[in-house]
């Protein structure tokens, strides 16, 4: 006999007990579990728990609950359901640009493990930001992409390069043909797609 808290029964269970702490935070998760906790019977606890997440799926909806025809109502202590659960504040969206060279020689690309975000993946190799002031002449991206990531848009851009002394450590030369079994990010594989197509 064992409580259960999902998307439904979380939301129901935040209206029955009036539970105003974010249900993504510590003390609201552990909050919700002790009132799931607090309703389940010793005996058919699995056909309480399945009524529990039906009356969330169809009476206590996200929007718009039918709180008329909830059989719980008399229990319900929400002044306002639409207004619970509460969820932390989305972060506010920043916007990233993100640089990197295509080089290729002799039919290989030159790629560079990543150490932050992609850990281990391997990416276009990140141009500076001081590199674009050292002359005017660095030519336009050959291309651009926009994609999410967390919290973030980023604008990957692309720039063709020379070949250059490499850093063994981190970066390293792969053939064309094997690009497709390489670790590799799925914006960076889309940019390299498109730019040996």
């Amino acid at each position: 006999s064992v409580p259960i808290v999902e998307a439904n029964t979380a939301r129901l269970l935040t209206r029955l007990f009036n539970i105003s702490l974010p249900i993504d935070s510590a003390s609201g998760r552990e909050k919700l579990w002790a009132s799931a906790a607090s309703l389940v019977p010793k005996q058919n606890a699995g056909r309480f728990n399945s009524a529990l997440i039906d009356l969330g799926a169809m009476i206590c909806l996200p929007r718009k609950p039918k709180c008329g025809l909830c059989p719980a109502k008399r229990f319900c202590r929400a002044p306002n359901p639409e207004a619970l659960p509460r969820k932390k504040p989305r972060l506010k969206t920043r916007r990233l640009i993100e640089n990197h060279a295509f080089i290729v020689t002799r039919n290989k690309i030159l790629l560079e493990q990543a150490t932050k975000r992609w850990r281990g993946m391997w990416t276009l190799p990140p141009l500076k930001p001081d590199c674009f002031k050292q002359s005017s002449s660095q030519g336009r991206a050959i291309h651009m992409s926009i994609f999410p990531f967390t919290h973030h848009r980023v604008t990957l851009r692309v720039f063709p390069r020379p070949a250059r002394k490499i850093d063994n450590t981190r970066q390293r030369w792969f053939l064309k043909g094997d690009l497709p079994s390489v670790p590799m990010p799925s914006p960076h594989r889309r940019a390299l797609a498109a730019l040996l197509h």
